[in-house]
Order: C-alpha cells, then structure tokens, then sequence
C-alpha cells in the first residue's frame, strides 16, 4: 500500500489457510476458496487474493534447490 492509499478505503482483512487446513491444503481447497470469496461478494467489494501459507511444497527441492509444489496435492502446478 502506497501512502496515497492511506486510510485504505475498504478495512485491511485477510484469510490464512493455516488455521483451516494446517498442511492439508489441496489445489481443490484453494480453488473452493476463491470461488467462495467471489460468491460472497468479497471480491466485488476489492478482496481479491487468497493467501497460501503452507503445505503445499513438495517434501524434496528442485534440481536446481528451489521450492516445488506437491504434485499430488497441486495436481496443476502453482503458478509462479
């Protein structure tokens, strides 16, 4: 938020998966919460992004050492 967004004009809020789902997060829970975030109104009113925190990294790294998503649990991948 830049210092011309301040006071913000909608109340600073958020969703952390981790309280939900712990490591169990999927691709299909996630996708459920957006679509809840759009049905209920939140996105229309300027909330527009869901926040994954954790349990969705494979448990090895990359060839190259970075992070890569569970495939099993991200079927589709994350887009980075």
């Amino acid at each position: 938020m830049t210092s011309s967004e301040w006071p913000p004009s909608r109340p600073v809020m958020g969703y952390n998966t981790w309280y939900q789902f712990r490591t169990s997060i999927t691709e299909s829970e996630v996708v459920r919460q957006a679509e809840l975030l759009v049905s209920c109104g939140l996105a229309s009113a300027g909330y527009k992004c869901v926040n994954l925190d954790d349990g969705w990294m494979a448990a090895k790294r990359a060839a190259n050492g970075e992070l890569t998503w569970d495939a099993a649990k991200f079927p589709q991948g994350i887009p980075g």
